[in-house]
């Protein structure tokens, strides 16, 4: 990938948990940034906790961000793993091909309109910012 930066590249991820009864629970976790590193790899781990709904309930959305002091951390790609495919592991270590933004169909476009209407719900707000970031157009073709 071909990323433009006129500073220090400092690549870090947002880890964020998206699915049912999460309201009064830690929804996300950022690892450290790394300072002018093309290959980062991040050893860190989190832990989620959940209710008693199904696994096929929950994904994981990984985001790599370039950090910008002083202005919007740019998005460098964004990926999804599905809960279900990794609830059988007590931890799990594995390569997210990144994409410049969530693929979304006709439903899950129907949820977010309905979701952006809750202003006063914070988690919902929270699902719609996730979903909707996008790498920008002129960087990492």
């Amino acid at each position: 990938m071909k990323w433009q930066t006129s500073g220090m590249f400092r690549p870090f991820v947002d880890v964020s948990m998206v699915g049912p009864f999460l309201g009064d629970k830690k929804r996300k976790f950022t690892t450290k940034s790394k300072n002018n590193c093309w290959s980062a790899k991040f050893n860190e781990a989190f832990q989620f906790v959940l209710g008693k709904e199904s696994p096929d309930c929950y994904e994981l959305q990984v985001t790599v961000k370039d950090y910008c002091f002083g202005r919007a951390d740019r998005v460098v790609g964004v990926a999804v793993v599905q809960l279900r495919d990794v609830a059988d592991r007590k931890s799990c270590v594995c390569w997210c091909p990144l994409g410049p933004r969530i693929h979304t169909d006709e439903t899950g476009l129907t949820v977010m309109r309905i979701l952006s209407q809750r202003p006063a719900d914070e988690v919902a707000k929270e699902v719609v910012r996730l979903k909707a970031e996008t790498r920008p157009a002129e960087e990492g073709r």
